[in-house]
């Protein structure tokens, strides 16, 4: 009796764990860290790289640019930003608010020091806005990652990647 309750225990556990653990998801790519965490109608991101410049994300739930929806970070004069942006085409990537929609990004915060640049946000995971993917349990997303040497988004980035990720809650 004993040694079945103390598997059951140490089963339900594991399981919590695991559970847990999905939610949470921290990477490491080309420089870049990108964490995130799925609560229930957010995304929090914290997205840093070793550069006193812009950090940004992009995501699709397609293998290319156009129809990503863009964050771009900033850490200006002590204060943090991030502008919401949207691909239409490559160089074609107006705001969001340009085109009449919504930003999908809230709780923004950042910081720049010697280590580079940090920004914190949360994206809304089922946004009401054809600019922006709703951020579903299973489904399959091509996220851009980059960084710039300045904080003038207009610059170009000194670091370009991507990888696929897949929203496990």
């Amino acid at each position: 009796m004993k040694k079945s309750l103390l598997i059951s225990v140490w089963l339900m556990i594991v399981l919590c764990s695991q559970a847990f653990a999905q939610k949470k998801v921290d990477i490491w790519k080309s420089g870049m860290n990108i964490k995130y965490e799925i609560e229930e109608s957010v995304l929090t991101f914290t997205m840093s790289a070793p550069t006193d410049g812009w950090v940004a994300i992009g995501l699709n739930t397609e293998d290319r640019l156009a129809g990503s929806s863009f964050l771009i970070g900033r850490v200006v004069n002590g204060k943090a930003e991030v502008v919401d942006f949207y691909t239409r085409k490559a160089g074609d990537v107006p705001k969001v608010q340009e085109l009449g929609g919504k930003t999908a990004v809230s709780n923004i915060s950042g910081v720049e020091n010697q280590q580079g640049t940090s920004i914190s946000f949360d994206l809304a995971r089922f946004p009401d806005s054809k600019f922006h993917h709703q951020l579903t349990k299973g489904k399959t997303f091509y996220m851009h990652i980059a960084y710039s040497q300045e904080d003038d988004f207009d610059h170009h980035s000194m670091m370009r990647d991507k990888l696929q990720v897949i929203f496990k809650h």
